[in-house]
């Protein structure tokens, strides 16, 4: 089943079928590495007040190793710790941890979940990770989301089996509830154990079945919840949709018609890319709104013709047009270097368009060549030619290579983009000289 497949049997077919999406691990990774970052920013802050702190004396043993298991090494600390010391050094470990968050700059694919979650085409989200990026996305503007009012964040460990089911009862039916399996560093008192983590999850067990039991999309889970499995292993349920099949469980499949599995393959299949290539399809399908989102492409960049079935080129180039315009809004949002938060943003941003830029110029190198050979300097001056003629053998070359050098495409790319502006009509007409200009990095990316 590809994207477009799921798309419409969540939106079209099923005309608004109520789905849940459950997020894991693996998108965390994606945002940044963010625990083995953490654990030995930790470590070293934690080394360097042994001498102040005898009680750290005790954890040497974990403290001098390189890189211990990152998701293991929270608990492993406060377990070993005296109990008079152990909120001084758990309150050590949430201020690094949400220290890390607020500066980590949100990734696109959060971007773009928050788009959805806006847009109401998923009626809850269930993630694994501790982390705050997609509430942070939730609240970029222009059309900011309040917590506690237009979504509500759950610590389901937090809770006793009474107070949560009370709190899912009392939400209304079109409220967005973002349900933290394995706690919320938002939140004091979380706990860092797994094994408390996972009696926490089978206290809620009927509860964590029924909302898992739902149409359910996966991305990014990694089978780190042994609670989760056994609830994704029910015999009954709606269908789930598996982004990145590789990870699914081959008893999970086996369920057959007690509970459909589809495995999302084909362009847009990954977890950085699924809620992206979402956009871009119901972006282009007609009548199709959702809530006060405006999810339609309405400043794609001016590109070539795509024949109907290359998706690939679509969703990269609305990817792109959606990263210029955050990053336009972050621009005009704060004066430059006021703000260190939005300032990592648009880096972030800048590197982002950048990076889909030199995809599109890999995904498009037989029409690239194709515009250049069109191009004619034959009336242009010998040294110029010959000028020409070296950068277009560079970019033949680099295209031959597994791995072209983006850096010199992209110089040679625009050496004979400029070289045909100034030429004009001699050179080639001005819609080749336009459609040239499409794969040329924009000043918009990153080092220009």
């Amino acid at each position: 089943m590809t994207v477009t497949d799921l798309t419409r049997s969540i939106i079209v077919h099923g005309n608004g079928l109520r789905c849940s999406v459950l997020l894991g691990k693996g998108l965390a990774r994606e945002a940044g590495k963010p625990y083995q970052q953490v654990v030995l920013k930790l470590l070293q802050q934690l080394k360097s007040s042994m001498g102040a702190y005898p009680f750290l004396q005790s954890l040497s043993a974990i403290l001098s190793q390189g890189t211990p298991n990152a998701e293991n090494l929270p608990a492993e600390l406060l377990g070993k710790t005296p109990p008079e010391l152990r909120s001084r050094v758990e309150q050590t470990i949430y201020r690094l941890l949400r220290q890390y968050y607020v500066e980590l700059p949100v990734p696109l694919f959060y971007q773009d979940l928050a788009s959805l979650l806006k847009a109401r085409v998923f009626s809850r989200v269930l993630t694994t990770n501790y982390d705050n990026l997609l509430e942070q996305a939730l609240g970029s503007p222009p059309n900011p989301w309040w917590p506690d009012r237009d979504y509500f964040v759950i610590n389901v460990p937090a809770l006793d089996r009474t107070d949560l089911k009370r709190r899912l009862e009392s939400s209304r039916e079109d409220s967005l509830l973002i349900l933290k399996l394995q706690g919320d560093l938002m939140q004091e008192g979380g706990d860092f154990d797994l094994a408390a983590i996972e009696n926490a999850l089978r206290e809620h067990r009927k509860t964590l079945y029924a909302q898992l039991s739902e149409n359910l999309l996966v991305v990014g889970y990694e089978h780190e919840s042994v609670g989760v499995d056994k609830a994704l292993h029910a015999q009954s349920g709606g269908a789930i949709w598996w982004v990145n099949g590789g990870n699914v469980d081959p008893g999970l499949q086996e369920l057959g018609g007690a509970r459909p599995i589809n495995l999302i393959t084909g362009p847009g299949s990954t977890p950085q890319e699924v809620f992206g290539a979402m956009l871009t399809i119901i972006a282009r399908m007609p009548g199709t709104t959702y809530g006060s989102e405006t999810l339609a492409i309405t400043d794609s960049p001016p590109g070539p013709d795509f024949p109907p079935d290359d998706l690939g080129a679509t969703f990269l180039f609305d990817k792109l047009a959606r990263a210029q315009d955050e990053l336009e809004r972050l621009r005009q949002s704060a004066p430059r270097r006021t703000n260190p938060e939005v300032e990592a943003q648009i880096d972030y941003q800048k590197r982002q368009i950048s990076e889909i830029e030199d995809q599109v110029r890999l995904g498009q190198k037989d029409q690239i060549l194709n515009v250049l050979s069109r191009l004619s300097f034959a009336q242009a001056d010998p040294e110029l030619q010959q000028f020409v003629d070296t950068n277009k053998r560079i970019i033949e070359t680099e295209f031959q290579k597994p791995t072209p050098n983006q850096h010199l495409l992209s110089a040679a790319l625009s050496a004979i983009a400029v070289s045909a502006q100034r030429l004009g009509e001699i050179a080639a007409p001005a819609d080749t000289t336009q459609e040239l200009d499409t794969f040329l990095p924009s000043s918009l990316g990153s080092g220009v």
